[in-house]
């Protein structure tokens, strides 16, 4: 009998802080700087405890193995058949969690899509179709980073940026006030036709919200002369500001702590702090001005919560509670944020249309070996085989077609 075995991962603070009693009880605010030097994968920043039965291990597979890459499409559907994932996945796992609900909404999927993840995806997602047609699937797409305009793309960052932009856009299906948007609402709202099935995601995190109450907070909230929001970056097209189109098909901006971040602002002899009406009364108007005709906007309350394990993307600034002074005294020490105001839009129409383009250019054959490959996205090649790469191909020419004619 052969055994191989290999050494344990060595944990980061971070990690050995959540089995520390002492640590526990009196937690560092933040432990950003060690994990922008030591995080290897997600699970190295990751808190929550799991449910045994929410883990699916690929046996066929593992980390880092350069003999058996799973890096493919098509290698992903292949592992969901070998592996029996629609009785093992979807039947006891998902369906078990289906039936302890009492009233699902749908499916929120995240997924890589740039790696044999992309592929077994696709199918775990066919297959919920299927069982379950009248609920609800957003997909949420993941590349490496490769976005213009933010101040740090490390995989570790960019992770960051999509965690608040995801967890913002995904507050109003999950909150119990009046603002709460049901999921299926939100999925009807930006697909408003059959074929436009995709949708773009910008961010400002933080909202620059003025650290002075005598600054006016309708300049926060303001157009450029070039029809765009620059206090924001579009994470899918990837400009460092957020277009507004007035073209676009719909879309849905999320606000969340606006109201509990001014109320920390300084205030000046005979000033009032901003009430709760007067920064609902301008949100609404700042979502009017900007959207499209088929434009919604949610309201919450709730800041987002910068957790130790979260990167500091954050300039120095911003203060710990998320508003920002003109400018900060040499040699103060820069406090971490631990809470700020986050706005989101997801919109879908005609600006989508040159992704779809770029993705189709993307896609070739390899002279060497007859591959199918495209390096779309992440800027990884990745194989394809031809019937995948052809259905590739005319999905994404359907899509030009409905986000504004030909594709060329």
């Amino acid at each position: 009998m052969q055994v191989f075995e290999s050494d344990p991962a060595p944990s980061n603070a971070f990690l050995e802080s959540l089995n520390d009693p002492a640590m526990l009880a009196n937690p560092p605010t933040s432990f950003s700087a060690q994990l922008s030097q030591a995080v290897r994968v997600w699970s190295d920043f990751n808190a929550p405890f799991y449910h045994p039965k929410t883990i699916f291990e690929l046996l066929s597979h593992t980390h880092n193995d350069e003999n058996n890459r799973f890096l493919t499409f098509s290698r992903g559907r292949e592992v969901f058949d070998e592996l029996d994932m629609i009785n093992d996945l979807v039947d006891e796992r998902i369906r078990f969690f289906m039936e302890e609900a009492d009233s699902p909404q749908g499916f929120q999927a995240i997924v890589d899509t740039f790696d044999g993840f992309s592929g077994l995806s696709a199918a775990v997602l066919e297959t919920l179709a299927e069982e379950y047609p009248k609920k609800a699937r957003i997909v949420f797409g993941l590349a490496l980073p490769d976005t213009g305009g933010l101040s740090n793309t490390s995989t570790y960052a960019w992770s960051g940026y999509v965690a608040a932009g995801l967890d913002t856009l995904s507050l109003p299906f999950r909150l119990k006030t009046d603002s709460r948007l049901d999921m299926h609402d939100l999925a009807s709202l930006l697909n408003p036709r059959a074929e436009t099935t995709a949708a773009a995601l910008s961010l400002s995190l933080p909202v620059p919200l003025p650290a002075d109450r005598s600054a006016p907070l309708e300049q926060v909230f303001s157009i450029s002369s070039r029809g765009r929001y620059e206090h924001a970056w579009d994470l899918t097209l990837g400009t460092p500001y957020d277009a507004m189109d007035r073209d676009a098909l719909a879309s849905l901006s999320v606000f969340r702590g606006v109201a509990a971040a001014l109320r920390t602002q300084e205030l000046g002899a005979n000033e009032l702090p901003h009430t709760q009406t007067q920064v609902r009364q301008i949100l609404a108007q700042f979502a009017r001005d900007s959207g499209p005709a088929f434009a919604q906007s949610v309201v919450a309350e709730l800041p987002f919560p910068v957790h130790a394990s979260f990167p500091q993307l954050f300039a120095p600034t911003v203060t710990a509670g998320g508003l920002v002074h003109d400018s900060v005294a040499d040699g103060k020490e820069h406090d971490a944020v631990t809470q700020c105001a986050v706005h989101v839009r997801a919109h879908t129409g005609p600006a989508l249309r040159p992704l779809f383009e770029r993705a189709i250019q993307s896609l070739d054959i390899s002279p060497r070996d007859g591959w199918l490959l495209t390096a779309f996205g992440s800027g990884t090649r990745f194989g394809l085989e031809r019937s995948d790469f052809a259905a590739a191909r005319e999905d994404l020419e359907t899509l030009c077609e409905a986000y504004g004619g030909e594709p060329e």
